[in-house]
Parts: structure tokens; C-alpha cells; sequence
């Protein structure tokens, strides 16, 4: 209580020095759009900003991009964005991140909807397909790139994904419509939105989707087959539900609730990177009240995440519950000063369900709670210099209950996760106008990778197949992330709405963790840091109109990375999924086209991904892990679609169209998808 105090009492040398109000409404980001020409966001500093002022580098999808990307996953949507890399595992399977550091189950990415962490706290990473939104209720999906942990949270390590989803007090959108398409590809969603009066707007959603397993390359693991040779990976499902009520208090105040859950059941890579069945159950509830006040836009949020995981395997089952309170206040000084304080508890629990391979006995617990201040200063210097300073505090304390699998094979007691850490991160930026058509950002992050509950405490016990005992870490460090970075956006006269964007930065990450390192004569496999990894990489865009019915977009990104990691080769270390100087394609190349006339629109993505070396564990008879060869390969996305006048849309679509099937990873090889949409807005 002592440490919470202390926090609180920093924190508040801000607020207090708040005297007069801001506009505290929740924005309507599509009338801004409209206003400004181009997308508004509020999530970097507390105040609307335009994506072309921002203090990080960042791009944002519109509802528009959205629709006419074609696709049916999240993911898929974000494969446009120039530096988001996207690996797919399976039918359903993706894995993201920015750039570069991907891996199976990458843990290097804070994902939120409205606010609201949707990455499984268990281990730290995103299961897609269980995030409750259509993407038809999306109004805009902000993309950040580099480590922004002090202005935007927890886990906000390589980058952030923010989902905003309409507001049901000021959008009225309602639709329905369903895809079918190859691999029995079946899916169907509905939006129904409903002000009931000028207080108070309501907005129900549901989805549910089918399909077959992908057929393609599967020599990687023998857990894909039945000993006849037939497939044995359940065909994938997915259902969510969502609804978001948004009740206007006062002309000052307002409270928002969400509930939601999600069940999904797709192929995918465990802990240990082997290739397995797994199915997820989620549910949440959230409540956010917002006040303008004299002590500035007061914003309070509380939310609780529930997971029921299992593995498809006897052993592998277990419940994660994640709650998390979070205070601000923004306050707008004067015209040049803008300051935001934060708190923030965070309550997280894995709890075995039957004989778990995390906790392995039933009713064993591990736990955390983390403590949190942070600050945020925005300082319009002049009219073309503008500085941001974010700072934030967390205070980490590590908890465990229950019996261990190995008895005292692990060398721990749940006296030893009686642990505290106190951690610090921040962001600096300075953005330039140079000029009317000249925008210069230099910024600097430090971003935190905390150990999941997973590895902290991992308790599995395979030496009767005569593997290894796999124990956790209560002495994990987290992965410190910095990053220093320019960029430089330019707009081009000479091109209809031509922008250039271009970022050169350079990232180390110091204490890289895995799980199943250092393997001991008596079989012990232990979590631990292994090393340091650097990263410099530049990133070039370019975008424009063309005889006004065309628009384009030209993407690059070149990246080296230098890992600094003890290997499989020495001591016994078996780094599992963490060759990232391997797994990471130096160049990526992404280009888009569209093309409108009348009620006609065509699009098409094409990417290029040069040839990599990524680590996959296998359960065949030959041999237990490896790196695959994967050679460089391009990928085409293309969407054809008529708007009829009474709000009808009729699309032919499809993604990976240029080949049967790509292998892009050491697991199954992504298949050619074609689908056909009918959709009616109401």
C-alpha cells in the first residue's frame, strides 16, 4: 500500500496543477475525418490530434480501407501497412507484428479495442480470430510503430494496434451479410445499431464463420496425422458477440459499456513452437466514464478479460483472468501546454484446469499485480515545433500457490515467486513542421516486454517421454526495448494527393527471453534471458491519386538484424522460436492499386517477402526441432465489388490468388482463397 501511495502522490504533481476545462465528449472521428481531410486520433496524447501531427510514427486504417481491402480476417487488413509484418500459421492463425520480430505466438504487440486489451495476458500474445468486432463496425484501426509502452500501456513493445469501433451515440451503422468461398468457407455477421433517444445509443453485433483446414505442406509435424495419413487438425470455427452502449450523464459526462465474447478453434503453435489443435473461450466487461471537469478531461476504465484455453490435448487446459483499473486526467493548460497523469492497477491470474502443461497441478495459481503512475507532456513550442515527454512507472509484484509437477525437480518453492520489480519507461518526440509540405519527427522509447505468467512459471513435466522437465523463472527479466528513430513525411505537388513517408531508426532489445533453455544432464529445460538483439532498418512509402478514379500505394522496408543469443550449439541452449536475425525477411516490398467508377470498385494488394529461416519444434520420428527454409515468395489480394443504390454490395474476393499454395512458414502452406460477398447496409 506503502508503494501505491508513493505512486499516487507522484502522479499527481500533475493533475494538481490543472485550473481550467477541455472538451471531455467523446470524439466523433468520422465528422473530424471529414473536417480535417484526413484521420483524427486521440490515443497518443489524450487530445484530438491529426495523424500528420502526432509525436509517433503511426498510420491509420479508415473504414474504407477496410472494406475494400477483401478481407475476411483483422490480420489480412493490416498485411496493407508498410512495416506490419503478418505470418500465417493457419486457416485462421496469424501472428503480427512491427517491424520484424515475429515469431509463433509473438508477444511483442499491445492490441486494444477502445481501449481494452484483447492480447491473451496467459503468455502475452494475440489470438485474432477471438477478438469480438465484425469489421464492418470498425471505424479506424491505428497502427504504431516502435516501443510507446509510457504513452499507450502495458506489453506496447515492438508497436500498438489500436481498434476503434464506431460510436453507438453518433454512428448509425447497421448491416448484415454473409461470405462463402473455397475450403467450405462460410461466414455471416449482423449490426444492429439503435439510438433510442438523444442520450443514449446502443450497438449489437454478432459473427460466425466456418471452414475447412488447410491441405498444403504439413512434413513439419507428425501431430497433423491420424496413422492412416488423414488430416487430423479440427476445420476451423469462430464465434463472437459484442455489445457497446454509450449513455450521455450530463452535457459533461458519459458512461460507455461493453460486453463481448468469443469462441474460436484453429490450428496453431504452442508454447514450445510444436503445431497443434487449440481453442479458445473468451469473455469481457468493461465500463469507461469520462467528465469534463476543472481538473481537465477525467477518464476512468475499468475492465475484466476471462480466457478458457485448452490445447485439444488431455494435459493442456487452464483459465487466465486479467482485471485492470486505470485513471487519467488530461488537462490543457493553455494553448501550448497539454499534460496527462495515469494510475493503473493490473490483477493477473493463470489457474490450472485439470493437468495443465503451464501449472500442471490441478488448482496450482501463479499471479501478478502490477502498480502503475505515468505522465504525459505535449509542448507546442511554436507554431511549427512541438515536443512530447511520456514517463511511466510500473511496479510488478509475483505471486504462486499449488504444488509443482516435479516435486523438487524444478529448484523452486512458491517462497521464490515472492518477487518485486519496478520497472521505467518512456517516449520523447519532436515534430517539425518544416515547411507546409515538410513534417520532421525525432523520437526516442524505452518499452517493456514483461514475462508472461507462462514463462514466470511454467511447470511441465515430459521426462516420462523421455523429454525434459520445463520450469518457469520467478527471476525473469523483462525485455528492455529502446528505440531512436527520424522520419520524414513530405506531400508532392506533382502527385494528385501524393505523400511521401520515409523512417530510418535503429532498436536494441536487451535480456531476449525464451522458454526451454539450457538443458542440464538431469533434464531441466528453464526459462531464462538469453541475450541482446539489435535492429536497424529503414521504411519508404509513397502514395497518390491518378486520372481521379485511381489511388496507389508503394511500400518498403529494409531491416538487419543482429542477434547477440546463446544458441542450441553451446551449453545446451535450445532457444526456442527466438532466431530473430533468422526468422526476420530484410526486405518487404507491399503495392496497392484501386480503381473506382460509379458504383464500381476493384483493388489489389501485392507483397514480396524475401527468404527466411524461421525455428519450428516438430514431433516427427527424425527429429525434434529445426529451421525451415523459406524462399522469398509474393502474395497478391484482389477485391472486385458493385454498390447498388439501396445500400447492396455485391464483391468477388480472394487472398494468396496467385498460387494454390505459398509456404511462408515451417508450418501447413497457405492456400489460394476465393470468396464471394453479399452485404446490405440498413
Amino acid at each position: 500500500m506503502k508503494k501505491l501511495l508513493t505512486l499516487t502522490a507522484s502522479c499527481a504533481v500533475l493533475t494538481l496543477t490543472a485550473h481550467s476545462g477541455a472538451n471531455a465528449q467523446s470524439i466523433d472521428y468520422a465528422t473530424m475525418q471529414e473536417l480535417f481531410g484526413e484521420p483524427v486520433t486521440t490515443s497518443a496524447t489524450g487530445k484530438p490530434q491529426r495523424a500528420s501531427e502526432v509525436p509517433v510514427t503511426m498510420e491509420i486504417l479508415t473504414q474504407e480501407d477496410i472494406r475494400r481491402s477483401g478481407a475476411v480476417d483483422l490480420a489480412e487488413v493490416l498485411r496493407k501497412v508498410n512495416g506490419v509484418n503478418v505470418l500465417q500459421t493457419s486457416t485462421q492463425g496469424y501472428d503480427i507484428s512491427v517491424r520484424g520480430y515475429n515469431q509463433p505466438l509473438s508477444q511483442r504487440m499491445l492490441v486494444l479495442v477502445n481501449g481494452r486489451q484483447v492480447y491473451l495476458d496467459h503468455y502475452g500474445f494475440t489470438a485474432w480470430s477471438t477478438i469480438p468486432v465484425q469489421l464492418e463496425e470498425i471505424q479506424q484501426i491505428e497502427v504504431v510503430k516502435g516501443p510507446n509502452t509510457a504513452l499507450f500501456g502495458f506489453n506496447a513493445v515492438s508497436g500498438v494496434i489500436n481498434i476503434v469501433t464506431h460510436n453507438p451515440l453518433y454512428n448509425d451503422e447497421s448491416s448484415a451479410g454473409v461470405t462463402v468461398g473455397t475450403q467450405d468457407f462460410r461466414k455471416a455477421h449482423f449490426i444492429q445499431s439503435m439510438k433510442l433517444n438523444d442520450k443514449l445509443g446502443v450497438r449489437v453485433s454478432a459473427g460466425i464463420r466456418r471452414a475447412d483446414a488447410m491441405e498444403g505442406d504439413r512434413n513439419e509435424t507428425t501431430a497433423l496425422f491420424e496413422t492412416d495419413g488423414t488430416y487430423s487438425i479440427k476445420d476451423p470455427e469462430q464465434e463472437q458477440i459484442n455489445l457497446d452502449a454509450l449513455y450521455q450523464l450530463t452535457n459533461k459526462s458519459q458512461l460507455r459499456v461493453e460486453l463481448s465474447g468469443s469462441n474460436a478453434q484453429q490450428g496453431d503453435y504452442n508454447i514450445l513452437s510444436g503445431f497443434f489443435d487449440s481453442s479458445y473461450e473468451t469473455k469481457s466487461a468493461k465500463a469507461t466514464y469520462e467528465a469534463d471537469t476543472s481538473w481537465g478531461l477525467i477518464k476512468a476504465n475499468v475492465y475484466k478479460n476471462y480466457l478458457d484455453w485448452d490445447n485439444n490435448q488431455d494435459a493442456d487446459k487452464l483459465d487466465n483472468e486479467v482485471f485492470v483499473a486505470q485513471l487519467s486526467a488530461t488537462k490543457e493548460l493553455n494553448p501550448k501546454h497539454t499534460v496527462r497523469a495515469g494510475l493503473e492497477y493490473r490483477k493477473n491470474e493463470v489457474t490450472s484446469e485439470g493437468n495443465s502443461s503451464v501449472l500442471q497441478n490441478t488448482g496450482a495459481e501463479i499471479s501478478y499485480e502490477v502498480y502503475a503512475a505515468s505522465g504525459m507532456w505535449n509542448w507546442k513550442i511554436n507554431d511549427k515545433l512541438s515536443w512530447t515527454n511520456a514517463l511511466r512507472v510500473d511496479h510488478l509484484q509475483l505471486e504462486r500457490e499449488g504444488q509443482f509437477a516435479g516435486g523438487a525437480a524444478s529448484g523452486y518453492t512458491n517462497n521464490d515467486f515472492d518477487q518485486n520489480s519496478t520497472e521505467i519507461s518512456y517516449n520523447s518526440g519532436l515534430v517539425y513542421q518544416a515547411s507546409d509540405v515538410d513534417t520532421l519527427r525525432l523520437s526516442t522509447a524505452r518499452g517493456l516486454e514483461v514475462p508472461s505468467l507462462i514463462e514466470f512459471g511454467i511447470d511441465l513435466d515430459l521426462r516420462g517421454a523421455g523429454l525434459a522437465y520445463f520450469t518457469g523463472n520467478p527471476r525473469l527479466e523483462p525485455v528492455v526495448v529502446t528505440n531512436y528513430e527520424l522520419a520524414w513525411d513530405r506531400n508532392l505537388d506533382f502527385i494528385d494527393n501524393g505523400l511521401f513517408r520515409s523512417a530510418l531508426f535503429y532498436q536494441s532489445s536487451e535480456d531476449v527471453k525464451t522458454i526451454g533453455a539450457n538443458v542440464t544432464a538431469t533434464g531441466i529445460a528453464e526459462t531464462l534471458n538469453i541475450g541482446d538483439s539489435d535492429t536497424i532498418g529503414l521504411e519508404l512509402a509513397l502514395k497518390g491519386d491518378f486520372q481521379e478514379n485511381w489511388n496507389w500505394g508503394l511500400g518498403y522496408i529494409y531491416q538487419y538484424i543482429s542477434d547477440d543469443l546463446r544458441n542450441e550449439n553451446a551449453q545446451g541452449i535450445l532457444n526456442v522460436g527466438k532466431e530473430y536475425e533468422e526468422s526476420t525477411p530484410q526486405h518487404q516490398v507491399k503495392f496497392n492499386l484501386g480503381y473506382t467508377s460509379g458504383p464500381w470498385e476493384a483493388d489489389a494488394l501485392a507483397y514480396y517477402l524475401s527468404g527466411t529461416q524461421p525455428y519450428a519444434s516438430t514431433t516427427n520420428t527424425t527429429s525434434t526441432t529445426g529451421y525451415g527454409d523459406v524462399d522469398s515468395y509474393v502474395g497478391f489480394n484482389g477485391r472486385v465489388a458493385y454498390n447498388f443504390d439501396d445500400g447492396v454490395t455485391v464483391a468477388v474476393h480472394g487472398t494468396n490468388i496467385q498460387s494454390a499454395d505459398t509456404q511462408t512458414s515451417p508450418g501447413p502452406d497457405i492456400e489460394r482463397r476465393l470468396f464471394v460477398s453479399l452485404s446490405k447496409k440498413f
